[in-house]
């Protein structure tokens, strides 16, 4: 399994970014209490691991026993009355996402999609193009064949018969792979595309071209995952005729003289419902191929993203129409379903109404706090499938995400991933501080985990929902007076 995206920088990142959330008001829960003695000696959980590396290894591996934190604050008695309760109130409301840094991601993607749950969105990606060498010389009496874009595809979301015309643009403003860029900011481009292709996707689709050799004979070539959209011959004229000068002979000046390219993909059919394409983050296949011929001899020029190349996502959204745009109404409280998509948009805020009254002022020792998100039947089918992961931050003093790591985040029990039509997570940590009053009952925020590169989304039920309601299940004991 993989981390589904947590962006090109420290996994965190993607989950602190801050906008101002709602703070819905709540009641006291009705508590109901089964009582059971809990054995004597039972084994600890494995302690934090406090490393990034380990925290993406326990990611991606088995999930682990989920034993409980408190027993260590507990009296040394021979056996303590453990309750348990899954009835408390779950207050739950989309929010849209505020700033979400989305340079450098994992992989870029291109696309569109109109969905009956959240509108329409789109995400495009922009990227640098580098040359391979220095003081570049093509060579004498060039003559242009022919300048193709190369995209090396990594995958899909969404429904994959769609026809997407995918559309190549010149960038007219400098990018750095040292700036901060978020997710809304679209790059300024020339009215017209350098080029366009009508794709539809296909995972076994090979791309036969004559390649030339050192000998100077032509020889086929296959190549698979390839998107090979035909450019204007303006541009290709235009680099060659910037052979052997100072265009070419730096990154700097080439970077001077072409800034980069804009992909976007969108929807032929407007009654197709779409899909986003992705592409490899960092790949040499990934580029200009600029064949021409230097004294007689055919001939290919490569300029490529590399890892040194200044790349990002940049999303828009529209819910009009939308049970998102339901949703995101001030009194969407009420409602039976609550929204998370990626791409920086649609993040969801938990609130446990009263929680704190529990114990009636006695010392609450959590055990256990599991929390359970059901995802609402029949929204995670194909074409629009669930995320792999979702995560939680806490919500800040704003009333955004915070900068702090979910105290649970690293522990091997955390959880998140989807499973059984829903997504659960074992908060402990977080549950005991916010009833020890030691962390301020702000909520929780709910997230994608794949934010700066998809626009997959997931349909929660909340606890005005028919059936599968979402259920904090608290395992604790209440400490003598």
């Amino acid at each position: 399994m993989t981390l589904g995206g947590l962006g090109g920088r420290q996994p965190h990142l993607i989950l602190i970014k801050a906008i101002q959330l709602m703070h819905p008001s709540g009641s006291v829960p009705k508590v109901h209490i089964n009582k059971y003695r809990f054995p004597k000696n039972r084994c600890m959980m494995p302690w934090v691991i406090a490393v990034a590396t380990a925290f993406l290894m326990v990611l991606g591996g088995c999930r682990q026993d989920e034993g409980p934190l408190g027993l260590n604050l507990l009296p040394a008695v021979d056996g303590v009355n453990v309750f348990l309760s899954d009835t408390f109130p779950i207050s739950m409301q989309t929010l849209r996402e505020g700033k979400l840094e989305s340079q450098q991601p994992p992989r870029l993607a291109a696309g569109e999609m109109q969905d009956e749950e959240t509108g329409n969105a789109r995400v495009g990606f922009v990227a640098q193009l580098r040359l391979n060498a220095e003081n570049i010389d093509l060579g004498d009496t060039l003559t242009g064949d022919s300048l193709v874009m190369i995209l090396n595809l990594s995958g899909f979301y969404g429904d994959s018969s769609s026809l997407m015309r995918i559309r190549i643009w010149e960038i007219t403003e400098p990018q750095s792979a040292d700036s901060i860029y978020y997710q809304w900011q679209a790059p300024k481009t020339n009215p017209q595309p350098l080029g366009e292709a009508l794709y539809t996707f296909s995972g076994n689709a090979i791309a036969e071209v004559s390649e030339p050799q050192p000998n100077g004979s032509d020889s086929v070539f296959r190549y698979g995952n390839q998107i090979r959209i035909p450019l204007r011959e303006e541009l290709m004229n235009r680099i060659l005729s910037v052979s052997d000068s100072p265009a070419l002979a730096n990154n700097n000046n080439f970077l001077n003289f072409f800034k980069g390219v804009y992909v976007t993909a969108e929807r032929v059919d407007d009654a197709s419902r779409g899909c986003v394409l992705y592409f490899l983050g960092s790949s040499l296949r990934t580029g200009f191929n600029l064949y021409y011929r230097t004294a007689g001899k055919r001939t290919r020029f490569d300029i490529t993203m590399n890892s040194q190349s200044a790349r990002r996502n940049a999303f828009f959204s529209d819910p009009r129409g939308s049970r998102a745009a339901i949703a995101l109404n001030p009194d969407s409280l009420q409602l039976p379903y609550a929204l998370v998509q990626a791409g920086g948009y649609l993040k969801t805020l938990i609130k446990f109404p009263g929680i704190q009254s529990l114990g009636g002022g006695r010392t609450v020792v959590v055990n256990k706090a599991q929390l359970v998100f059901p995802v609402a039947e029949g929204s995670y089918t194909y074409p629009f499938t669930a995320p792999e992961r979702l995560f939680i931050v806490v919500a800040d003093s704003t009333g955004g995400n915070s900068t702090s790591l979910m105290p649970d985040l690293l522990e091997p029990y955390y959880g998140g991933e989807w499973r059984d039509s829903s997504y659960s997570f074992i908060i402990n940590r977080y549950m005991q501080s916010l009833l020890q009053g030691t962390t301020p009952d702000r909520g929780l925020v709910l997230l994608p985990g794949n934010a700066i590169h998809s626009l997959n989304r997931a349909v929660l039920n909340t606890q005005n929902s028919a059936v599968r309601k979402p259920r904090l299940i608290l395992h604790y004991t209440l400490l003598p007076r």
